[in-house]
């Protein structure tokens, strides 16, 4: 598992994004997502890009998160049960359907 060493990549490539004026750290993130994404307690606040890359948007984890990652990305020896429909869906279709408006 490369747990939070994904982090630095993540980081790295926003911020060079950043450099070149392609993205804005403190624009709202659902410029750059094909889905909604509101905090659930705090709807009128937009997330931004500087509050995920340093953990501060207060969202939770997504629902069955670790069960996703292994299930995609896992050898069969190393997975943790996971439900087809959960196996089944692309990242995009996996971020819509956890990152919900109302948690």
């Amino acid at each position: 598992m490369i747990g939070s060493v994904q982090k630095v990549f993540d980081a790295t490539a926003v911020l060079q994004l950043y450099d070149k004026g392609i993205i804005d750290l403190d624009a709202d993130v659902n410029t750059y997502l094909p889905f909604s994404l509101r905090h659930p307690q705090y709807p009128d606040i937009p997330i931004t890009l500087k509050m995920l890359l340093s953990h501060r948007s207060g969202l939770d984890c997504p629902s069955n998160q670790f069960e996703w990652d292994t299930e995609n990305s896992f050898s069969p020896a190393y997975r943790s049960a996971c439900a087809k429909e959960i196996e089944e869906m692309s990242l995009e279709e996996y971020l819509a359907a956890s990152l919900t408006t109302d948690g």
